[in-house]
């Protein structure tokens, strides 16, 4: 080719046709070298098979898995173990393999060449391949399946034992939260015990108590008022009758028909200590309404006995034994009213004390939820362990 010329199609096919040989000679040497390389290469053939990780079929949230690690971490863990040189010699002479080179090399050199010859790789996240590469198909195929069945059977080996560990290890926690779990029980119950009445589930039962019994202590308060009002009626009547008995004595006689009956007595005596009061106390006063009260009973209990006709009245010597035995009569009612006074009181101040008891507990209830939410908070906790 001469520089600075140009060329046309024409000319570069015309310059192949003069050189011709230049291009079949080396194609031809070429595709016989390859032909003969071919033809003394070993066939090789290339066994795989892909092996499937199954992850634990049981929900995390009941039983947690007891192998955490990667696929990846497994897979050379185990890979170590598969490709060990007393693993691998095994299968050598299980298969009669390397058969030429176990008569000319050591078989920690047949082990290698065996070693380059398996690929472990993983395809997918939960799924890893096993290659073999040999000369004889079923040699291939049959150590494929070797190495395979090993990966799964050092793989379930070691989840074993992983599993043995874990299980150990969960006895010993659930051992230990059995035994912390029945300690809390039974503080909890020792708390409850110690402070009966006054936890938060009681203080309705305990309200109602204080509401009853504030109805009972009214009940009384208003007996013991009408218990009062009535002694002072009979100090009065004691009194009317102390001084018609001293005028009696000094008369030496009286009308014995013409002398009032008790109650005629006793109502004039309320008549004189409500108009006493009324002199001294305004009408809105407490004992002004309570002798009113008083004095409209006893009016309405003498109602009958005014009605009846009396009888022509006699003169007659004075019985003073009889007014003296009506003095003693209204002073053993009055003492027997005391009595009972000084019991009803006895029981009132019982009755404030009950109120004062169940009172403090209901106000001790939200310190005791506060203690007793903090012990089943840890109570809880240990329950779901």
């Amino acid at each position: 080719m001469v520089p600075g010329k140009k060329y046309t199609p024409e000319d570069f096919l015309d310059i192949a046709r003069r050189r011709i040989w230049l291009i079949i000679i080396p194609f031809v040497l070429v595709s016989t070298a390859t032909a003969i390389v071919a033809k003394r290469t070993p066939n090789l053939y290339r066994s795989e098979t892909v092996i499937l990780v199954v992850p634990q079929r049981i929900p995390e949230s009941y039983v947690r898995s007891t192998i955490t690690s990667r696929i990846e971490d497994r897979l050379q863990s185990i890979g170590q173990q598969i490709l060990s040189r007393t693993r691998l010699e095994r299968i050598i002479l299980d298969f009669d393999l390397y058969a030429s080179d176990r008569r000319t090399a050591p078989m920690e050199n047949v082990v290698e060449i065996m070693r380059r010859d398996i690929e472990v790789e993983t395809v997918k996240g939960d799924a890893f391949k096993v290659t073999y590469v040999s000369g004889d198909p079923k040699a291939a195929m049959e150590v494929t399946n070797r190495l395979a069945s090993l990966f799964i059977e050092e793989n379930r080996r070691d989840r074993e034992v992983l599993a043995d560990g874990t299980n150990q290890f969960l006895e010993s926690q659930l051992e230990d939260a059995r035994r912390r779990l029945a300690e809390h029980e039974k503080k909890v119950q020792e708390y409850r015990q110690q402070y009966t009445g006054e936890l938060p589930t009681q203080v309705q039962s305990n309200l109602q108590v204080i509401q009853n019994t504030q109805l009972q202590v009214q009940a009384i308060v208003e007996s013991i008022d009408r218990d009062r009002d009535r002694r002072i009626v009979l100090e009065r009547s004691i009194a009317d009758a102390s001084a018609a008995d001293e005028r009696s004595a000094g008369a030496g006689t009286s009308p014995v028909e013409a002398q009032a009956s008790p109650e005629e007595e006793e109502l004039g005596t309320a008549r004189r200590a409500l108009r006493e009061l009324q002199a001294r106390l305004t009408s809105e006063h407490p004992d002004v309404a309570r002798a009113k009260r008083q004095l409209r009973e006893l009016e309405a209990k003498a109602a009958p006995s005014a009605a009846a006709p009396a009888p022509q009245p006699e003169i007659r010597p004075a019985r003073p034994t009889a007014t003296a035995a009506r003095i003693r009569n209204l002073q053993n009612e009055m003492q027997n009213i005391d009595r009972q006074i000084a019991y009803k009181e006895a029981e009132e101040r019982r009755l404030r004390g009950v109120i004062a008891t169940y009172q403090a507990r209901v106000e001790a209830a939200p310190k005791r939820e506060s203690e007793l939410i903090e012990l089943t908070r840890d109570y809880t906790t240990l329950q779901q362990l």
